[in-house]
């Protein structure tokens, strides 16, 4: 049985391929698909599946933290999760890559389920200062 949380991962980085050619009401039933995980904000939902978030808002209740999100940082997020779930310790630099990329620490943690305090130390400082600031 696969984990929740990859599996929300994965249907997230199958929804961002295919919310390329789709219109309104596909997207929307996508991010609703997303958003039965619990694992998206309703701004993240709509970069997912490249919409304006005013879209999803009127169809979905909020269920989810924020944090700085770039949907192209999802098999970044796919890996750190399996890794995790191997027991296996996450990669310095694919930590660096996401974070570079534009998705925050918090965010990551969040979506991956790594520890906040374990893998601090990891990422450089100029991201440590931003995702304080950045817990939209």
């Amino acid at each position: 049985m696969e984990d929740r949380q990859l599996a929300g991962l994965k249907l997230a980085q199958q929804y961002w391929m295919d919310s390329r050619n789709a219109d309104r009401k596909l997207k929307v039933k996508m991010a609703r698909d997303l958003h039965g995980f619990g694992l998206f904000s309703l701004n993240q939902l709509a970069k997912i599946v490249r919409t304006n978030v005013k879209v999803i808002a009127g169809e979905l209740e909020k269920n989810a933290k924020g944090g700085r999100f770039t949907p192209e940082t999802i098999s970044s997020l796919i890996i750190m999760r399996q890794t995790l779930l191997q027991n296996k310790r996450v990669s310095p630099m694919l930590l660096r890559l996401a974070l570079q990329a534009g998705t925050s620490f918090s965010c990551i943690v969040s979506l991956t389920g790594i520890s906040y305090g374990a893998y601090y130390r990891d990422i450089p400082r100029e991201f440590r200062r931003e995702d304080s600031e950045d817990e939209s």
